[in-house]
């Protein structure tokens, strides 16, 4: 399959000249939507890995950005679609005549934006919405709708009722991660888990704060209605970031902690989700005024362009193997 991981790491030498060269590593980078400015050590359809720390003596110490979805693979082929098209051309003919001049693109995949079901993994939210019910009931029932195709998605939100005391709407985010390029000896020594923030609202001063933990949704590549309550109870950060601090125009980002680092897989599909922590989460019930809301909406993967994805940075020492000696082949 044409930009799949197979054919990143066929092509990972040309495409790490592109990125690192004196010159043209600031426009392919640009191309790619790359802001990092350390050496690239490795490309893959959805990360890019830089050497973070490395001394005589020690384990080197990588950083690797992943994110959601295929963003670079997807990059690769809008950036560069009319030549993919004219290799795709020649290649009906050379390999009906000349298979020998073939380029390998006689299949052409396009990547269409992450959706509902993903590729490899999804994006989005559950909702239970249109009730009149108590904070216990609306927090441990299924939702109501979901969307993983939307461009934007809500990381939380919670809104009262007409009636004294009851609820009408409860929302968390779903962020899973394809995290198998870390390789299983890796050791992961931290973690960011940012969501760019595109709208906010607290109608009553809850103050309410933005929390990452554990997704338990069952599919990796799919989100359901009953997967609302398929979230974890433990934080996965020791500062969730407070109402009054979240951005609608930038990322917020959070470290994770010991146990959100424990649940980065190394081989496969990292999954997380994003809850109001103070309400929500701690099960501490908003304080109750007629029909009022609070939310924090995010961008998803399938947001206009790729600047403002989902992302999960983790630094990490490569185990042993093929792919920490090809990482320090490129250190050199």
């Amino acid at each position: 399959m044409v930009f799949s991981k197979a054919w990143f790491s066929e092509h990972q030498r040309g495409l790490l000249w592109l990125l690192n060269a004196p010159v043209v590593g600031l426009w392919f980078r640009w191309v790619m939507c790359i802001r990092e400015r350390k050496r690239i050590l490795e490309l893959t359809p959805n990360s890019f890995t830089v050497l973070k720390q490395w001394e005589a003596g020690r384990e080197p110490v990588f950083t690797t950005d992943f994110r959601t979805h295929a963003k670079y693979a997807k990059r690769l082929y809008w950036a560069f679609r009319p030549f993919w098209l004219l290799l795709h051309a020649l290649d009906l003919i050379f390999d009906l005549r000349a298979p020998e001049l073939s380029f390998g693109f006689s299949t052409l995949t396009a990547f269409p934006d992450a959706g509902d079901p993903g590729s490899t993994s999804v994006d989005g939210y559950c909702h239970r919405a249109g009730q009149d019910e108590s904070w216990s009931t609306i927090r441990s029932s299924g939702g109501t709708t979901h969307d993983a195709s939307a461009t934007t998605a809500y990381a939380f939100r919670f809104q009262t009722s007409t009636t004294s005391n009851q609820y009408k709407e409860l929302a968390r985010g779903f962020f899973h991660y394809n995290t198998s390029g870390l390789g299983g000896g890796a050791t992961i020594s931290a973690a960011d888990f940012s969501l760019f923030g595109n709208d906010k609202q607290d109608q009553n001063s809850w103050a309410p704060d933005l929390g990452v933990y554990a997704s338990t949704v069952t599919s990796n590549t799919a989100l359901a209605d009953a997967d609302l309550t398929q979230v974890g109870s433990t934080v996965f950060t020791d500062a969730p970031i407070a109402y009054s601090s979240l951005s609608t125009s930038a990322y917020n980002t959070m470290a994770l902690n010991a146990s959100g680092l424990a649940a980065i897989s190394l081989t496969g599909i990292t999954k997380l989700a994003s809850r109001n922590k103070n309400k929500d989460a701690d099960n501490s019930a908003p304080a109750w005024a007629s029909n009022l809301f609070a939310y924090l909406v995010v961008d998803t993967a399938d947001f206009s362009g790729t600047s403002s994805d989902p992302k999960l940075v983790v630094t990490y020492t490569a185990g042993a193997g093929a792919r920490q000696n090809f990482l320090m082949l490129n250190i050199g």
